[in-house]
């Protein structure tokens, strides 16, 4: 089997965000959260005798989100919101019926509506971003006939095609591109950064679920290669199905993304 199993958020309290994602998006717990300490996430982490609460939430696609909250030696950083101009993970997307009504169940759930970005987009389509209680960016998108559900896990990429083939590895083939390389001044709005253009390609595992890799043309983005820390909060990583043939795993993509490798 490959393809995407889960995205990684750290979760400063569990189960504020099992509520968040609940109230906001119908996620529910699967089974109790559980507790892992060894070796493998003493090296992700960088520290000896780490240990975290791991709880696993899904959707009634199955669309699955793995929350980690970071016993020992707790959290990197406080809760912070990036803008997409950065390489690695970036934001998470969902399809929605109501931004109004997805806005007030935010504001319920302790993650904060980020007004600013709210913008008409195209086709009679309205898009803005919100955050979880963990700073996690996410985008959501109303428009006509949409069905609300899980849209894409974002990654913003150094080099496309090295990427494609990377996640090809994992069952990830091309799907639709978005072919944003003229200014517009919407996509400013949104994503907070004047003047961006960028190329975004779909690719999609074999359960249909998807990741936008995002080539950002400008502004140039800093080379920064060091690895990020996984144990901050917010977007950390993605859990991804390889085969039979291969052990658990954490590597990282061209881009310093944590990717967990799962049977």
């Amino acid at each position: 089997m490959k393809g995407l199993a889960s995205r990684c958020i750290g979760a400063i309290d569990i189960q504020e965000s099992v509520n968040f994602y609940k109230s906001v998006f119908g996620f529910e717990p699967l089974g109790n959260a559980e507790e892992i300490s060894g070796s493998e996430l003493d090296v992700i982490v960088g520290s000896s005798n780490s240990r975290a609460l791991v709880q696993l939430i899904k959707n009634n696609d199955d669309d699955r989100i793995k929350l980690i909250q970071f016993v020992s030696p707790g959290f990197s950083e406080v809760p912070k919101v990036r803008t997409i101009g950065h390489y690695g993970l970036t934001h998470l997307a969902f399809f929605v019926d109501d931004l109004d009504a997805v806005r007030n169940k935010v504001i319920s759930a302790n993650g904060k509506p980020l007004d600013h970005t709210r913008v008409p987009m195209i086709h009679d389509w309205y898009g803005m971003y919100i955050t979880d209680p963990n700073g996690t960016r996410i985008e959501v998108v109303a428009g006509p006939g949409v069905v609300p559900g899980f849209s894409h896990s974002g990654i913003c990429v150094k080099d496309l095609e090295k990427s494609i083939n990377f996640y090809r590895e994992f069952g990830f083939e091309p799907a639709e591109s978005y072919d944003m390389r003229e200014v517009h001044d919407w996509m400013g709005k949104l994503n907070e950064i004047e003047g961006i253009t960028l190329f975004a390609q779909m690719i999609k595992d074999p359960q249909q679920r998807k990741l936008q890799l995002l080539d950002i043309v400008t502004p140039e983005l800093p080379d920064k290669s060091i690895l990020k820390p996984f144990n901050k909060p917010g977007f950390v990583g993605i859990e991804v199905f390889a085969n039979n043939q291969m052990t658990d795993e954490i590597i990282r993509d061209p881009n310093g993304v944590h990717v967990q490798i799962s049977r």
